[in-house]
């Protein structure tokens, strides 16, 4: 995989996971509390694939990864069965 190395791209790769990461973390907080909604789950996995989707059009596989594992507990998480 080609790591992309235009500035132009590379921040606006940076300007959106910016506001994805503290939204996951966020949202993954909130899976810790009881009662918590099934459309919470779904924005963990949203905002994953997004993540994943963007890390590896850029070349970033290691963040990429991350994100994919993220990306599969929506299927395996809490009250999941996978």
């Amino acid at each position: 995989m080609a790591v992309i190395t235009d500035r132009g791209i590379l921040r606006t790769f940076l300007e959106e996971v910016r506001g994805h990461v503290p939204a996951l973390e966020s949202e993954v907080r909130r899976l810790r509390e009881p009662g918590t909604p099934d459309n919470v789950m779904d924005e963990v996995h949203r905002l994953a694939h997004t993540i994943r989707s963007a890390s590896e059009m850029i070349g970033l596989a290691h963040l990429a990864e991350a994100a994919r594992g993220w990306s599969r507990w929506r299927r395996t998480g809490p009250g999941r069965r996978g």
